[in-house]
């Protein structure tokens, strides 16, 4: 799903490197609630303390992104995004590519993370 999307924002003409850090932008967001969460916030106050907040429709899921996410992981995440946009800029290699590489790792850390979380 998330390629997906990916690959419909990049047949609409955004860049790669833009993706990315709207990537790396929402997962500091999930880093901030997580360390709300872990001096005492619920998940519904800490996402709600989001500004400029989070879209109602969007809020439950952003939720399930917060029980599912640990700091590490979060941390790993930003590592890896902040990597890749590094690697748009200064290799040869495709941005697109990368991009997808990217997101790729990140889907799959999730449901990792999720599977873990889950069972």
């Amino acid at each position: 799903k998330a390629l997906a999307a990916y690959q419909t924002l990049i047949n609409e003409g955004q860049e790669a490197v833009q993706i990315l850090r709207s990537l790396a932008y929402h997962f500091m967001k999930v880093l901030d609630c997580i360390s709300k969460i872990e001096s005492g916030a619920t998940p519904d106050s800490a996402s709600s303390s989001i500004r400029p907040p989070l879209m109602w429709f969007r809020k439950s899921d952003f939720i399930l992104q917060l029980k599912t996410w640990k700091r590490k992981s979060v941390l790993d995440v930003l590592t890896l995004l902040y990597k890749a946009e590094r690697d748009c800029k200064t290799t040869d290699y495709p941005a697109d590519e990368i991009g997808s590489y990217t997101i790729m790792q990140i889907s799959g850390a999730a449901r990792k993370l999720k599977n873990t979380y889950n069972g």
